[in-house]
């Protein structure tokens, strides 16, 4: 962790100049799109006279930053995105994120709203050259994190850091929610009309970690992949991996550098995966028009997407089995685990064997009950349990889990007219991918259709809201273009 804050550190250094070379032109650009540039949400105070925001934004990760500049690009103003995190260190590429690069293609989009002088190409070739953009295959992860970090300061987003936002509390009177805002020193509460979480790919949830591992082994014997493990917890340990995916095997290097003495990687499957199936579904059709698919079919595609699983990247799995003390178990899943002194037995269908320390490289599940945002009325939330039955044969009860929202990323209520306000909270989140397929929740692929689909809710919600309000504006309008 220490060094790639460092390295995050001398990036920022180097991207200040291209933050300076580039603002004219963001300013210039924006200016020219910025019909209609006209403020059209009254402003809302609460009895005691304390400003109620339209917008709060829960996370300034890159969807929280592409989310508070799509309401900015709507004239949407009154808003703030609150994250836990330093200035500068937030968001999954710093914080969770091992690989070396990107497993995107390097020519996807989203932060920039279609807005070209906004784009990653256009920030690295002022950063190093346009040539070196021709020549880059994948974006490195701390490249992207260094360009959020330029995309919010350029655009001068409203991000407050080191605010851990707490649970939402919904006032039915004055309709608006409340929630308690803590930093180092002081506590605020925060009123908000919407809430948007942006609270990462687990945000539905957390990052799974067997209960057996939880309830049986010490803390100290054990990590999830995504979290920073000190180089001396695993240098001259035998350590095992539980999981063959990406991060697996981003962890399995990790392992090897910090100078494991061994390396077991333990699989579900017989082999590995090898079928990239959201590279399949990066097409337009796919990702623009999910929404429009009925339930069985949105069911279908994502539940078989669910039992083809994410592959490794190449990169990582050829140099994993180049490593000498490398060993991977297919057909292996982990039935129990149990502490043995400063060591650790686990036990699968083959047998026990004994580790220093484990690795759990498992994705993350929904539940709606683990979220601290929702915790006040997260048993009012539809689930897909509650809305579609899937055939006995393909159901995941993995997927069954996922919260069953609306167009726009809004929750739904589970019994109608128990809490209407749910439809003012959007989750942006992994916990959309079933609902809505790939979104900004889900990471970079299909964030540039995701983006519009919550906006469109969001002004339509606003719009609606007010809908006499604003018929009575031009009932009495009278600004005359001539005198007759």
């Amino acid at each position: 962790m220490k060094k790639n804050l460092l390295i995050c550190l001398v990036l920022l250094v180097i991207s200040g100049y291209s933050s300076e070379l580039l603002q004219n032109d963001v300013e210039r650009d924006l200016n020219y799109i910025r019909h209609p540039n006209r403020d059209w949400i009254a402003p809302r105070y609460t009895a005691s006279g304390q400003k109620i925001l339209d917008v709060a934004i829960i996370g300034g990760g890159q969807t929280g930053l592409t989310m508070a500049f799509s309401m900015l690009q709507h004239n949407i103003d009154n808003i703030m995105v609150f994250d836990k995190n330093r200035e500068n260190f937030a968001g999954s590429w710093i914080n969770i994120g091992r690989m070396k690069s990107l497993r995107t293609p390097k020519t996807t989009t989203g932060p920039d709203l279609g807005i070209p002088v906004l784009s990653v190409k256009s920030w690295y070739s002022a950063k190093y050259s346009p040539e070196a953009w021709d020549q880059l295959v994948y974006i490195p992860r701390l490249e992207w994190h260094d360009y959020l970090n330029w995309f919010r300061r350029v655009l001068n987003l409203p991000v407050q850091f080191e605010s851990q936002a707490g649970p939402l509390n919904w006032d039915e009177i004055n309709s608006y929610f409340m929630f308690e805002v803590t930093t180092d020193d002081s506590t605020e509460i925060v009123y908000a009309r919407k809430v948007i979480l942006a609270v990462g790919l687990e945000g539905s949830g957390e990052w799974m970690i067997p209960d057996f591992v939880k309830e049986n082994v010490s803390p100290e014997n054990y990590s999830q992949a995504v979290y920073y493990i000190p180089p001396e917890k695993l240098k001259d340990k035998k350590v095992a991996v539980l999981g063959a995916g990406p991060n697996a095997f981003d962890l399995t290097l990790v392992a090897a550098k910090a100078g494991a003495e061994s390396i077991t990687l333990f699989s579900k499957r017989e082999k590995l995966v090898n079928l990239h199936c959201f590279k399949w579904g990066e097409f337009t059709g796919f990702m623009k028009c999910f929404t429009d698919l009925d339930d069985a079919q949105k069911y279908n595609f994502i539940s078989r997407m669910h039992e083809m699983g994410q592959p490794p990247i190449p990169e990582c799995v050829y140099a994993a089995y180049e490593l000498p003390n490398f060993n991977i178990n297919f057909l292996s899943r982990w039935n129990n685990a149990f502490q043995n002194g400063d060591r650790v037995i686990i036990e699968t269908d083959s047998g026990q064997e004994e580790f220093d320390f484990l690795i759990i490289a498992t994705g993350w599940i929904s539940d709606l009950t683990l979220r601290p945002e929702i915790i006040n009325f997260c048993d009012k939330i539809a689930t897909w349990n509650d809305r579609y039955q899937p055939p006995e044969n393909r159901r995941h009860q993995k997927l069954m889990k996922f919260p069953y929202l609306g167009r726009g990323f809004q929750f739904t209520e589970k019994n109608p007219g128990e809490a209407p306000f749910l439809n003012s909270i959007f989750n942006m989140t992994g916990g959309g991918l079933l609902s809505n397929g790939f979104c900004a929740g889900t990471g970079l692929t299909g964030m540039k259709y995701s983006i519009d689909l919550v906006t469109h809710e969001i002004v339509k919600q606003f719009f609606m809201d007010d809908a006499d309000i604003y018929y009575e504006s031009l009932d009495k309008y009278n600004e005359q273009d001539f005198q007759n």
